[in-house]
């Protein structure tokens, strides 16, 4: 090998590394937005469990969320605004590591599904009309249904 070959080939590896490192930080750099789901179901706490989708931003630009809820498995799409009992002024923008929760009382989800346990995924809506959703869940409703007859 040539030291003419040998030079193109070092600039060859170092350009597509180059290439490499720029995409992961324009990916890294932007607006990420992540969404999770999580429910009480501590047996002494029965008449106040609740679903949460909480949507929080892990970039490092602001992202603006329009929507939060939770997408049953049946495609229905329920939209709440609101953040416990208290409702959000939507849109809003999240700052990096901010976050915005959606709470769903399970007398609310039980009133959408009849079924014993219910599946579903939260979601948050941007501003760029991207959809953004956690894994599924299966939850449980049963014990709330007995207790509450």
């Amino acid at each position: 090998m040539t030291l003419t070959e040998v030079v193109a080939w070092v600039g060859a590896v170092t350009g597509a590394l180059s290439l490499l490192w720029h995409v992961l930080r324009w990916r890294l750099e932007g607006a990420r937005l992540k969404v999770r789901l999580s429910w009480s179901s501590r047996p002494e706490e029965i008449e106040f469990h609740h679903v949460d989708a909480v949507a929080f931003n892990v970039g490092r630009l602001p992202v603006a969320v329009h929507s939060v809820g939770w997408d049953l498995d049946d495609g229905e799409l329920i939209h709440f605004p609101a953040v416990g009992h208290e409702p959000v002024k939507l849109p809003q923008t999240l700052g990096y590591e901010d976050s915005i929760a959606a709470r769903l009382h399970m007398d609310q989800l039980i009133r959408y599904d009849d079924r014993d346990e219910i599946r579903c995924r939260g979601f948050a809506e941007t501003g760029s009309g991207s959809i953004v959703y956690s894994q599924w869940a299966t939850i449980d409703v049963r014990p709330y249904r007995e207790f509450h007859g």
